[in-house]
């Protein structure tokens, strides 16, 4: 599982956030019809199990819509999500996992 993945199970354990620096999660590719429907609908409210460490989840992608979030990372409480557009790669905090969820496939024969 996503969540899963956070905690290190696929390999090394990865840093626990903190308030000041909380765990951060970059979704790369992500659309309107796909990750930020699932954002809207609460399906990343789990990423941070089972310790509810500070995390927040950046979906990352063009024209994309708010996704209404405004809580800050906070210990004990769900990841905190917002979109932002790929020209923000250079102010935003280094991702501490990043994914794609749903990548497009290019077959040639």
């Amino acid at each position: 599982s996503f969540a899963g993945a956070l905690r290190g199970v696929g390999g090394e354990p990865l840093r626990r956030g903190t308030a000041s620096r909380p765990f951060t999660v970059w979704l790369l590719g992500a659309t309107n019809e796909v990750e930020v429907a699932l954002a809207q609908a609460a399906a990343f409210d789990d990423v941070n199990l089972p310790d509810r460490a500070p995390t927040e989840v950046i979906l990352m992608g063009r024209h994309l819509v708010d996704v209404g979030v405004v809580a800050e990372p906070a210990e004990g409480a769900p990841p905190f999500l917002r979109c932002a557009g790929f020209e923000a790669v250079s102010w935003l905090r280094p991702p501490d996992f990043a994914a794609v969820l749903m990548p497009a496939a290019l077959y040639t024969r």
